[in-house]
Protein backbone atom coordinates (compact mmCIF):
# COMPACT_ATOMS: atom_id res chain seq x y z
CA UNK A 1 0.00 0.00 0.00
CA UNK A 2 1.48 3.26 -0.55
CA UNK A 3 1.09 4.86 3.27
CA UNK A 4 0.96 8.38 1.53
CA UNK A 5 -2.56 8.15 0.86
CA UNK A 6 -2.84 8.46 4.39
CA UNK A 7 -3.82 11.99 5.28
CA UNK A 8 -1.09 14.31 7.26
CA UNK A 9 -3.51 15.89 9.86
CA UNK A 10 -4.48 11.72 10.84
CA UNK A 11 -0.82 10.55 10.59
CA UNK A 12 -0.39 14.22 13.14
CA UNK A 13 -3.19 13.07 15.40
CA UNK A 14 -1.96 9.34 15.64
CA UNK A 15 2.07 10.50 16.57
CA UNK A 16 0.30 12.59 19.18
CA UNK A 17 -1.97 10.01 20.70
CA UNK A 18 1.07 7.23 20.76
CA UNK A 19 3.75 9.89 22.43
CA UNK A 20 1.25 10.95 24.64
CA UNK A 21 0.08 7.22 26.02
CA UNK A 22 3.83 6.64 26.28
CA UNK A 23 4.69 10.05 28.19
CA UNK A 24 1.63 9.07 30.87
CA UNK A 25 2.48 5.54 31.01
CA UNK A 26 6.04 6.03 31.18
CA UNK A 27 6.00 9.10 33.91
CA UNK A 28 2.83 7.97 35.90
CA UNK A 29 3.84 8.31 39.54
CA UNK A 30 0.37 6.57 40.84
CA UNK A 31 -0.09 9.66 42.88
CA UNK A 32 3.22 8.78 45.15
CA UNK A 33 5.19 12.69 44.05
CA UNK A 34 1.93 13.67 46.15
CA UNK A 35 0.84 12.24 49.83
CA UNK A 36 2.78 10.21 51.80
CA UNK A 37 1.10 7.19 52.59
CA UNK A 38 2.15 6.90 56.32
CA UNK A 39 -0.66 7.63 59.48
CA UNK A 40 -0.74 6.99 62.93
CA UNK A 41 -3.14 4.10 64.06
CA UNK A 42 -5.41 5.25 66.41
CA UNK A 43 -6.43 1.97 68.23
CA UNK A 44 -3.24 2.10 69.95
CA UNK A 45 0.77 2.40 69.13
CA UNK A 46 2.20 2.16 65.44
CA UNK A 47 2.15 3.56 61.75
CA UNK A 48 0.11 2.19 58.97
CA UNK A 49 2.44 2.12 55.96
CA UNK A 50 0.27 1.66 52.46
CA UNK A 51 1.60 1.54 49.23
CA UNK A 52 4.06 4.58 48.34
CA UNK A 53 4.60 5.27 52.14
CA UNK A 54 8.22 6.20 54.36
CA UNK A 55 9.47 6.91 57.60
CA UNK A 56 13.11 7.84 57.81
CA UNK A 57 15.58 9.91 60.52
CA UNK A 58 18.17 12.00 59.37
CA UNK A 59 21.27 10.73 58.64
CA UNK A 60 23.34 10.04 62.08
CA UNK A 61 27.28 9.09 62.76
CA UNK A 62 26.83 7.50 65.73
CA UNK A 63 27.54 3.57 65.67
CA UNK A 64 25.03 1.26 66.94
CA UNK A 65 26.51 -1.53 67.85
CA UNK A 66 28.73 -2.73 70.91
CA UNK A 67 31.86 -2.58 69.41
CA UNK A 68 31.58 0.99 69.20
CA UNK A 69 29.70 1.43 72.07
CA UNK A 70 31.09 -0.51 74.64
CA UNK A 71 34.78 -1.63 73.34
CA UNK A 72 35.07 -3.62 76.77
CA UNK A 73 32.19 -5.37 76.90
CA UNK A 74 30.49 -8.48 74.73
CA UNK A 75 30.35 -7.85 71.06
CA UNK A 76 27.30 -7.87 69.11
CA UNK A 77 23.73 -5.91 68.85
CA UNK A 78 19.99 -6.89 68.42
CA UNK A 79 17.08 -5.38 66.45
CA UNK A 80 13.33 -5.56 67.86
CA UNK A 81 10.42 -5.15 65.92
CA UNK A 82 6.49 -5.75 66.48
CA UNK A 83 4.82 -5.35 63.39
CA UNK A 84 1.12 -6.48 61.50
CA UNK A 85 2.06 -7.57 58.22
CA UNK A 86 -0.40 -6.59 55.15
CA UNK A 87 2.31 -7.87 52.33
CA UNK A 88 1.44 -11.42 52.54
CA UNK A 89 1.74 -12.80 49.24
CA UNK A 90 2.58 -10.20 47.68
CA UNK A 91 5.73 -11.22 45.11
CA UNK A 92 7.19 -8.35 45.38
CA UNK A 93 10.22 -7.71 48.29
CA UNK A 94 8.99 -5.37 50.58
CA UNK A 95 11.40 -3.34 53.19
CA UNK A 96 9.89 -3.17 56.70
CA UNK A 97 12.94 -1.43 58.00
CA UNK A 98 16.72 -0.83 56.26
CA UNK A 99 19.76 1.25 57.83
CA UNK A 100 21.58 2.62 54.56
CA UNK A 101 24.68 5.16 54.28
CA UNK A 102 24.60 5.40 50.28
CA UNK A 103 26.33 1.89 49.74
CA UNK A 104 23.80 -0.60 48.59
CA UNK A 105 25.98 -3.77 49.34
CA UNK A 106 26.63 -2.65 52.89
CA UNK A 107 22.78 -1.25 53.70
CA UNK A 108 21.51 -3.80 56.58
CA UNK A 109 17.71 -4.78 56.13
CA UNK A 110 14.32 -6.18 57.28
CA UNK A 111 12.23 -7.38 54.27
CA UNK A 112 9.22 -9.32 53.34
CA UNK A 113 8.69 -11.70 50.28
CA UNK A 114 5.40 -13.25 50.35
CA UNK A 115 4.87 -14.86 53.57
CA UNK A 116 8.72 -14.74 54.38
CA UNK A 117 10.91 -12.66 56.61
CA UNK A 118 14.27 -12.05 55.63
CA UNK A 119 17.59 -10.03 57.39
CA UNK A 120 20.56 -9.36 55.70
CA UNK A 121 22.80 -7.43 54.57
CA UNK A 122 23.09 -6.21 51.56
CA UNK A 123 20.43 -6.35 48.32
CA UNK A 124 20.50 -9.40 47.37
CA UNK A 125 16.44 -9.41 47.15
CA UNK A 126 15.90 -12.58 44.80
CA UNK A 127 18.45 -14.76 46.68
CA UNK A 128 20.08 -14.86 43.28
CA UNK A 129 23.74 -14.27 44.62
CA UNK A 130 22.99 -16.49 47.63
CA UNK A 131 24.13 -13.89 50.24
CA UNK A 132 23.82 -15.06 53.98
CA UNK A 133 20.82 -14.43 55.67
CA UNK A 134 18.08 -15.51 57.97
CA UNK A 135 14.68 -15.78 57.72
CA UNK A 136 11.11 -17.09 58.80
CA UNK A 137 7.92 -18.18 57.31
CA UNK A 138 4.32 -16.40 58.60
CA UNK A 139 2.14 -18.29 56.92
CA UNK A 140 1.26 -20.31 59.92
CA UNK A 141 0.26 -17.55 61.55
CA UNK A 142 -2.86 -15.55 61.80
CA UNK A 143 -2.99 -11.98 60.23
CA UNK A 144 -2.15 -10.33 64.40
CA UNK A 145 0.70 -8.06 65.48
CA UNK A 146 4.15 -10.48 65.73
CA UNK A 147 7.39 -9.66 67.17
CA UNK A 148 10.61 -10.55 65.55
CA UNK A 149 13.92 -10.35 67.13
CA UNK A 150 17.05 -10.78 65.51
CA UNK A 151 20.77 -11.17 67.74
CA UNK A 152 23.96 -11.16 66.12
CA UNK A 153 27.66 -11.69 67.59
CA UNK A 154 30.74 -13.62 66.60
CA UNK A 155 28.71 -17.04 66.94
CA UNK A 156 26.48 -16.55 64.45
CA UNK A 157 22.97 -14.50 63.91
CA UNK A 158 19.50 -15.67 65.18
CA UNK A 159 15.69 -14.68 64.38
CA UNK A 160 13.35 -15.58 67.06
CA UNK A 161 9.67 -15.16 66.37
CA UNK A 162 7.27 -14.51 69.08
CA UNK A 163 9.78 -15.05 71.37
CA UNK A 164 10.98 -18.50 69.59
CA UNK A 165 14.18 -18.88 67.63
CA UNK A 166 12.96 -19.88 64.13
CA UNK A 167 16.17 -19.82 62.24
CA UNK A 168 20.14 -19.40 62.85
CA UNK A 169 23.41 -18.62 60.75
CA UNK A 170 26.52 -19.40 62.12
CA UNK A 171 28.52 -17.82 59.10
CA UNK A 172 26.37 -14.64 59.19
CA UNK A 173 27.20 -11.24 61.43
CA UNK A 174 25.71 -8.94 60.64
CA UNK A 175 26.71 -5.24 60.73
CA UNK A 176 25.72 -1.76 60.30
CA UNK A 177 26.90 0.29 57.08
CA UNK A 178 29.08 2.85 57.83
CA UNK A 179 32.63 3.02 56.85
CA UNK A 180 32.74 6.34 57.77
CA UNK A 181 29.62 8.06 56.03
CA UNK A 182 26.46 9.01 57.73
CA UNK A 183 23.69 5.92 58.00
CA UNK A 184 20.07 6.48 58.15
CA UNK A 185 17.14 4.27 59.05
CA UNK A 186 14.60 4.10 56.53
CA UNK A 187 10.86 2.21 57.37
CA UNK A 188 8.28 0.71 54.89
CA UNK A 189 10.31 1.42 51.65
CA UNK A 190 14.00 1.79 50.62
CA UNK A 191 15.93 4.84 49.51
CA UNK A 192 15.35 4.62 46.30
CA UNK A 193 11.03 5.01 47.24
CA UNK A 194 10.34 1.52 45.34
CA UNK A 195 10.29 -1.30 47.74
CA UNK A 196 7.16 -0.95 49.51
CA UNK A 197 6.35 -2.86 52.22
CA UNK A 198 2.46 -2.83 53.71
CA UNK A 199 1.25 -3.23 56.88
CA UNK A 200 2.00 -1.76 60.51
CA UNK A 201 4.77 -0.70 62.94
CA UNK A 202 4.31 -0.83 66.67
CA UNK A 203 7.41 -0.78 67.80
CA UNK A 204 10.97 -0.93 67.27
CA UNK A 205 14.18 -1.12 69.26
CA UNK A 206 18.03 -1.67 68.80
CA UNK A 207 20.64 -2.64 71.59
CA UNK A 208 24.27 -2.57 71.55
CA UNK A 209 24.95 -6.28 72.50
CA UNK A 210 22.87 -9.71 71.25
CA UNK A 211 20.23 -10.49 73.43
CA UNK A 212 20.20 -13.84 75.55
CA UNK A 213 17.01 -16.39 74.37
CA UNK A 214 15.96 -15.69 78.08
CA UNK A 215 15.69 -11.68 77.71
CA UNK A 216 13.97 -12.51 74.15
CA UNK A 217 11.16 -14.59 75.80
CA UNK A 218 10.78 -11.71 78.28
CA UNK A 219 11.01 -8.92 75.87
CA UNK A 220 7.82 -10.67 74.34
CA UNK A 221 5.94 -11.82 77.29
CA UNK A 222 5.96 -7.56 78.10
CA UNK A 223 4.88 -6.86 74.89
CA UNK A 224 2.14 -9.60 75.38
CA UNK A 225 1.20 -7.54 78.38
CA UNK A 226 1.29 -3.89 77.84
CA UNK A 227 1.01 -4.35 73.86
CA UNK A 228 3.82 -1.55 74.06
CA UNK A 229 8.02 -1.52 73.35
CA UNK A 230 8.16 0.13 77.20
CA UNK A 231 9.64 -2.94 78.46
CA UNK A 232 13.24 -1.57 76.13
CA UNK A 233 13.07 1.66 78.46
CA UNK A 234 14.99 -0.54 81.02
CA UNK A 235 16.99 -2.46 78.41
CA UNK A 236 19.72 0.39 77.44
CA UNK A 237 18.32 0.48 73.95
CA UNK A 238 20.49 2.61 71.31
CA UNK A 239 17.29 3.44 69.23
CA UNK A 240 13.81 2.56 70.41
CA UNK A 241 9.85 3.95 69.05
CA UNK A 242 6.90 3.35 71.31
CA UNK A 243 5.22 5.18 68.15
CA UNK A 244 2.78 7.02 70.89
CA UNK A 245 2.95 10.56 69.41
CA UNK A 246 0.65 12.83 68.23
CA UNK A 247 0.01 12.79 64.30
CA UNK A 248 1.93 15.18 62.21
CA UNK A 249 4.90 14.86 64.46
CA UNK A 250 7.79 13.10 64.65
CA UNK A 251 8.60 9.63 66.11
CA UNK A 252 10.28 9.91 69.20
CA UNK A 253 13.73 8.29 69.38
CA UNK A 254 13.54 7.27 73.29
CA UNK A 255 16.49 6.34 73.76
CA UNK A 256 17.44 10.01 74.50
CA UNK A 257 20.14 9.61 71.23
CA UNK A 258 17.94 12.04 69.39
CA UNK A 259 17.41 9.93 65.99
CA UNK A 260 13.64 10.60 65.51
CA UNK A 261 12.07 9.36 62.92
CA UNK A 262 10.19 11.95 60.77
CA UNK A 263 6.79 11.09 58.16
CA UNK A 264 7.07 13.59 55.42
CA UNK A 265 4.04 15.38 54.21
CA UNK A 266 4.63 13.91 50.74
CA UNK A 267 6.27 10.42 49.98
CA UNK A 268 10.26 11.19 49.58
CA UNK A 269 13.00 9.53 47.32
CA UNK A 270 16.16 10.01 49.45
CA UNK A 271 18.57 8.61 46.73
CA UNK A 272 18.33 9.14 42.89
CA UNK A 273 18.97 6.26 40.75
CA UNK A 274 20.18 7.34 36.88
CA UNK A 275 19.88 4.23 34.13
CA UNK A 276 20.93 1.35 36.69
CA UNK A 277 21.81 -1.88 35.29
CA UNK A 278 22.98 -4.92 36.69
CA UNK A 279 23.42 -8.51 34.48
CA UNK A 280 22.10 -10.58 38.17
CA UNK A 281 18.60 -8.51 36.63
CA UNK A 282 18.21 -10.82 33.93
CA UNK A 283 16.17 -14.05 34.46
CA UNK A 284 13.42 -16.41 33.28
CA UNK A 285 11.07 -14.58 36.01
CA UNK A 286 7.76 -13.96 34.63
CA UNK A 287 8.12 -9.82 36.09
CA UNK A 288 11.23 -9.50 34.44
CA UNK A 289 9.96 -11.52 31.34
CA UNK A 290 6.99 -9.44 31.03
CA UNK A 291 9.21 -5.77 31.79
CA UNK A 292 11.22 -6.54 28.71
CA UNK A 293 8.40 -7.42 26.41
CA UNK A 294 6.06 -4.36 27.37
CA UNK A 295 9.00 -1.99 26.64
CA UNK A 296 9.62 -3.46 23.37
CA UNK A 297 6.47 -3.65 22.30
CA UNK A 298 5.24 -0.53 23.55
CA UNK A 299 7.58 1.64 21.31
CA UNK A 300 6.92 -0.45 18.13
CA UNK A 301 3.88 1.60 17.21
CA UNK A 302 5.84 5.17 18.24
CA UNK A 303 8.43 3.59 15.89
CA UNK A 304 5.85 3.15 12.58
CA UNK A 305 4.25 6.04 13.05
CA UNK A 306 6.41 8.49 13.55
CA UNK A 307 8.76 6.97 10.31
CA UNK A 308 5.39 7.23 8.52
CA UNK A 309 5.47 11.23 9.68
CA UNK A 310 8.93 12.03 8.50
CA UNK A 311 8.09 10.23 5.27
CA UNK A 312 5.96 13.22 4.83
CA UNK A 313 8.46 15.79 5.53
CA UNK A 314 10.87 17.86 3.75
CA UNK A 315 13.44 15.79 1.39
CA UNK A 316 16.44 15.67 3.23
CA UNK A 317 14.59 14.25 6.38
CA UNK A 318 12.42 11.87 4.14
CA UNK A 319 15.86 10.44 3.19
CA UNK A 320 16.67 9.58 6.76
CA UNK A 321 13.45 8.54 8.42
CA UNK A 322 14.05 5.38 9.93
CA UNK A 323 17.25 7.20 11.87
CA UNK A 324 15.07 10.30 13.16
CA UNK A 325 12.41 7.81 14.20
CA UNK A 326 15.04 6.01 16.20
CA UNK A 327 16.88 9.15 17.08
CA UNK A 328 13.77 10.49 18.68
CA UNK A 329 12.54 7.12 20.26
CA UNK A 330 15.58 6.98 22.17
CA UNK A 331 15.64 10.37 23.19
CA UNK A 332 11.96 10.29 24.44
CA UNK A 333 13.23 6.84 26.36
CA UNK A 334 16.16 8.58 27.84
CA UNK A 335 13.57 11.72 29.01
CA UNK A 336 11.38 9.38 30.85
CA UNK A 337 14.20 7.01 32.66
CA UNK A 338 15.73 10.40 33.75
CA UNK A 339 12.35 11.49 34.51
CA UNK A 340 11.36 7.84 36.52
CA UNK A 341 14.19 8.91 38.95
CA UNK A 342 12.58 11.47 39.99
CA UNK A 343 9.31 9.71 40.77
CA UNK A 344 8.91 7.61 43.71
CA UNK A 345 7.34 3.93 42.59
CA UNK A 346 9.79 3.85 39.21
CA UNK A 347 12.94 2.99 38.57
CA UNK A 348 15.28 4.22 35.94
CA UNK A 349 16.73 1.49 33.85
CA UNK A 350 19.38 1.26 31.08
CA UNK A 351 17.23 -1.83 30.28
CA UNK A 352 14.44 -0.23 29.38
CA UNK A 353 15.78 2.63 27.58
CA UNK A 354 17.60 -0.36 25.39
CA UNK A 355 14.27 -1.89 25.12
CA UNK A 356 12.51 1.28 23.97
CA UNK A 357 14.97 2.07 21.42
CA UNK A 358 14.88 -1.60 20.18
CA UNK A 359 11.29 -1.17 20.14
CA UNK A 360 11.59 1.96 17.80
CA UNK A 361 13.63 0.42 15.59
CA UNK A 362 11.60 -2.72 15.08
CA UNK A 363 8.41 -0.31 14.30
CA UNK A 364 10.64 1.88 11.77
CA UNK A 365 11.16 -1.57 9.66
CA UNK A 366 7.90 -2.44 9.94
CA UNK A 367 7.11 0.33 7.81
CA UNK A 368 9.43 -0.82 4.93
CA UNK A 369 7.05 -4.36 5.01
CA UNK A 370 3.84 -2.97 3.95
CA UNK A 371 4.38 0.95 2.55
CA UNK A 372 5.29 0.97 -0.80
CA UNK A 373 7.87 3.24 -1.48
CA UNK A 374 7.15 5.99 -3.85
CA UNK A 375 9.65 8.83 -5.14
CA UNK A 376 10.42 11.97 -2.73
CA UNK A 377 8.23 14.24 -3.01
CA UNK A 378 7.69 16.54 -0.18
CA UNK A 379 4.94 18.07 1.44
CA UNK A 380 6.73 20.32 3.04
CA UNK A 381 9.05 23.34 1.27
CA UNK A 382 12.40 23.14 1.26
Amino acid sequence: MDCRQLPLKILIGLAATVLGIILVVGLNPRHSLFTNKVNRLTDGPGLRFRKYGIACTKPFDVPLDAASVMPDGPPGFSMEIAFTSHHQGNSRFGILFMFHDGDDDAQLLMGQWRNHIVVMNGDDFDYSRKAPRVSTDLSELPQAPVVVTVTTDGEGTRLYLNGRRVDENRRLTLSFPGGGRSSALVMGNSVYGNIVWEGEIHGFAVYPHALAAADVSKHYAEWLENRDFSHALTAAPSMLYLFDGRPGAPVLDRSGRGRHLEVPTRMTVLKRQFLIFSPTDFSLRSAFIQDVVVNFVGFVPFGLVFTLLFRRGPLRIQRHAIAFAVILGFAVSLAIEIGQAWIPSRSSSLLDLIMNTAGTGTGAMIHGFFCRETPFVSDAPL
